[in-house]
């Protein structure tokens, strides 16, 4: 199963697969902002900001393992182009 969601400004593509009986896969795939608009929102506020949220979810993805008795792996990718420029970001859970 995957949708594939397009945004003002951004593309977002989620696809979810269940490899075997007990295993569920969701990759999530964010192209992102063009680069030069990027570049204006560029602050230190950002990247605290990215990083208060990667914590939050690092913290949920805990919980959610403690509840359910499951186990939980995150893979966090940075995409990039041809030319080596960052083309979006992939997280598969």
């Amino acid at each position: 199963m995957s949708a594939h969601v397009q945004i003002q400004g951004g593309n977002l593509k989620t696809e979810v697969s269940q490899p075997s009986e007990n295993l569920l896969c969701v990759e999530i795939t964010d192209k992102g902002i063009d680069p030069a608009l990027a570049a204006g929102y560029k602050s230190k506020f950002a990247v605290r900001q990215k990083s208060f949220e990667m914590k939050m979810t690092s913290e949920r993805i805990q919980t959610t393992n403690q509840i359910y008795l499951v186990e939980t792996d995150t893979e966090i990718i940075d995409l990039k182009d041809g030319s080596n420029n960052s083309a979006g970001t992939m997280i598969i859970i």
